[in-house]
């Protein structure tokens, strides 16, 4: 059955009416309660309507996994990770969640746990899973950005510098004598920085330099002192060094 919008929104109000009356009339209304009973109202909203949410009208998801001989198409994990998705403007939690790395693809459990459905990509504007967040970006109109479409894993955020990392995969075939064909996972990692509106990649600690050149003196000497190598530790690296750079801009 199909719930009109009209009525679904006049149910979210609703709901969140509610939940804001009882928040006020139980406890100091102040913005923490808010947002809680706010988030309490959505959940509501969304276990009414479960399962005719547009979230479950992906198209079905064909698992190649067990084609694969070495590597998995996925993010980190083989099973589902519980996580939370923003799709078409809505923040849904609690979603069994795959990233699928080859095909770049939000992967979900159908409505009964049946099946596995391809969440539309246009539609998906960020997801969370394995604590980790990952954002859609899209290079800007300049065509100089490094940057091209698709989900960055968010590994430090703030208003003057932010840490993204894309992990991409790739099947390579290849013929053997022993196992005859043969599937394998290739990993290929990039990673970008983006200083105010400009994004840059990053490969080496010169890149890490030059973005952060108006604090050079002091940025270098924190990589030299917590012994940094950026080639080889670039998630944690850059993340640090991020967000040090951001505490000496702000004082």
């Amino acid at each position: 059955m199909r719930i009109d919008l009209r009525l679904k929104v006049l149910l979210l109000l609703t709901c969140c009416t509610y939940a804001c009356s009882v928040s006020a009339q139980t406890i100091t209304a102040d913005t923490s309660n808010y947002a809680i009973a706010i988030q309490n109202a959505i959940s509501a909203y969304h276990q009414f309507l479960s399962p005719q949410t547009s979230l479950y009208n992906g198209s079905e998801y064909v698992d190649y996994a067990y084609t694969i001989n070495e590597g998995t198409p996925f993010f980190e994990d083989t099973q589902f990770s519980n996580g939370t998705v923003t799709y078409d403007d809505v923040l849904y939690t609690n979603v069994p969640i795959l990233y699928d790395e080859v095909l770049e693809e939000v992967v979900i459990k159908d409505a009964y746990s049946r099946g596995k459905i391809i969440l539309n990509t246009e539609k998906v504007t960020g997801f969370s899973m394995l604590n980790q967040h990952f954002v859609k970006l899209s290079p800007d109109s300049s065509g100089k950005s490094p940057i091209r479409p698709g989900f960055y894993d968010v590994l430090y955020n703030s208003d003057i510098i932010s840490v993204y990392k894309r992990q991409t995969k790739k099947v390579l075939e290849s013929v053997t004598v022993t196992l005859g064909l043969s599937r394998t996972i290739d990993e290929q990692n990039d990673y970008f920085i983006k200083k105010g509106t400009i994004y840059y990649t990053v490969n080496s600690k010169r890149d890490v330099l030059n973005i952060t050149k108006d604090k050079k003196k002091e940025v270098q000497q924190f990589i030299r002192k917590n012994k940094f190598n950026i080639r080889k530790q670039k998630d944690i690296a850059l993340a640090k060094i991020a967000a040090y750079y951001n505490q000496l801009t702000i004082k």
